[in-house]
């Protein structure tokens, strides 16, 4: 299937695993370039392994803690602009 998501950036929280990995690895599928970010930075850096290893892309990959104050600020500057998010990560404030 033909989503026309070839040449888009698409940022995903959470992408070290599970639903984040699932997700990472079906947008590289269809062309897009996945910016993986996580807080464990082995498991990050497998991911981006399985996603190359599975659809012969790249994968970028930052690591980063999203319930720190002002990560999200940084994800912005490391990222720069993207065309799609999946918020596949949350913080509960002060949990």
């Amino acid at each position: 299937m033909d989503l026309q998501l070839a040449g888009k950036r698409v940022l995903i929280t959470g992408a070290s695993k599970g639903i984040g990995l699932a997700c990472a690895i079906a947008f590289a599928r269809e062309g897009a370039e996945p910016v993986l970010v996580a807080r464990d930075d082995a498991a990050l850096h497998g991911a981006t392994a399985a996603i190359r290893e599975q659809t012969g892309r790249q994968a970028g990959a930052v690591t980063l803690d999203l319930a720190q104050p002002g990560a999200a600020e940084r994800l912005c500057k490391e990222t720069g602009p993207v065309d799609i998010l999946v918020n596949n990560a949350g913080a509960v404030p002060g949990g």
